[in-house]
């Protein structure tokens, strides 16, 4: 089996943790591969990008050698669709953070507070108008970017717990979501089952949620395991949970990344002792 987990966040950025404390918790828990996957920089926001990307790059680089053989190690970049990433890749994730309207920047994911304030004084409280424009802006970053992978596909729910903005099970916000699907997966079909929000205590289940999982699957979309980790404690949290999710959305493989690149493994496989937390 492959324990592979692609989005992390370091002392670089916004993360909590060293690369080189990443990579001893990653070979603790028994990972196959760590990627590393710095905040692209975003020009009207620098508070939680990577603040020397050349020198993220090379230290990552170094840590590659140094664990060849015994930690597949990967350089990455979680890109924004108004960041840049001015190094070369093993793989990107394409992420939406922040919409833009009328000129004004209003963050996604950063707080609830935030959050609020998208919905209530960009759009008068209406909600749906702010949530199309969110996933109009995913559609947008996944054809300008062509990433390797979509992350959070649905993180404008992070806060919505309890339908604390709007009616997540509704099918006007559905029928959103999945028109922005369609769209997202012909563009890159592979799309992560991230449980940041979970191990952060926003979330009760990973992002994307089972019914555009389903969706997803029906399309045939393919998907990846990430924890969005910032920390190394979050490594592999909730991973467990994660792959019985995305059997109930009907997939009967997961995506994985080797020394010789990406390959599908079978949940059970993929099930065979995955951990849960450190």
């Amino acid at each position: 089996m492959i324990r592979c987990n692609l989005h992390t966040h370091t002392t670089f950025c916004d993360g909590k943790s060293t690369p080189r404390e990443m990579a001893e918790a990653a070979l603790a828990l028994g990972l196959d591969t760590l990627g590393f996957s710095g905040h692209a920089y975003t020009p009207f926001d620098g508070s939680f990008c990577l603040r020397d990307p050349q020198a993220f790059a090379r230290e990552i680089g170094a840590l590659k050698e140094e664990y060849r053989g015994r930690l597949h190690i990967l350089l990455g970049a979680e890109w924004d669709l108004y960041g840049e990433v001015p190094y070369e890749t093993d793989y990107v994730l394409g992420a939406v953070h922040y919409v833009k309207h009328r000129g004004e920047y209003y963050p996604i994911d950063h707080s609830p507070e935030g959050q609020a304030r998208l919905f209530r004084d960009a759009y008068g409280g209406d909600t749906m108008s702010a949530v199309a424009l969110y996933f109009e802006t995913v559609v947008e970053m996944a054809e300008r970017l062509r990433p390797d992978m979509i992350a959070h596909f649905d993180v404008i729910t992070k806060f919505n717990e309890k339908h604390a903005f709007f009616d997540e099970t509704g099918e006007q916000y559905l029928s959103l979501a999945r028109q922005a699907l369609d769209a997202t997966l012909a563009a890159c079909p592979l799309i992560e089952v991230n449980t940041g929000g979970v191990f952060r205590g926003w979330r009760s289940a990973p992002y994307p949620a089972l019914p555009l999982l389903s969706y997803i699957k029906e399309k045939g979309g393919e998907v990846i395991l990430s924890s969005d980790c910032h920390k190394r404690e979050a490594l592999a949290f909730g991973f467990e949970e994660a792959l019985g999710l995305v059997r109930r959305a009907g997939f009967d493989r997961v995506q994985v990344y080797t020394p010789e690149g990406r390959r599908a493994l079978s949940l059970g496989q993929a099930m065979q002792g995955y951990p849960q937390k450190n």
